[in-house]
């Protein structure tokens, strides 16, 4: 039995039907790779403005954090900020 070697060419005249997830235990790798429309996923407690900020740089069409996006532990921007830029917050725990 043989594999395809490679993905077939997507067809323009058919609208795409999903969405792209990336992730990266890497923060700096996952925002390098991520694109504008993307989901990205994390694993960050209590997510900060400068993280925000970078998310929001790249344009998420949504954020998966496998861990809580406040704690309770201090006040944080970061989640205020990627809902008023628009993106889609979805919480893992």
């Amino acid at each position: 039995m043989s594999f395809p070697k490679r993905r077939p060419a997507p067809d323009p005249n058919q609208p795409e039907h999903g969405l792209v997830v990336r992730s990266h235990r890497n923060l700096g790798t996952l925002l390098a790779r991520l694109e504008e429309g993307e989901l990205a996923v994390i694993d960050r407690r209590d997510l900060d403005a400068s993280v925000a900020r970078a998310l929001l740089a790249r344009k998420p069409a949504a954020v998966l954090n496998a861990a809580d996006f406040i704690s309770g532990r201090y006040a944080n921007l970061g989640p205020r900020l990627l809902a008023a830029g628009g993106v889609t917050l979805l919480e893992g725990s």
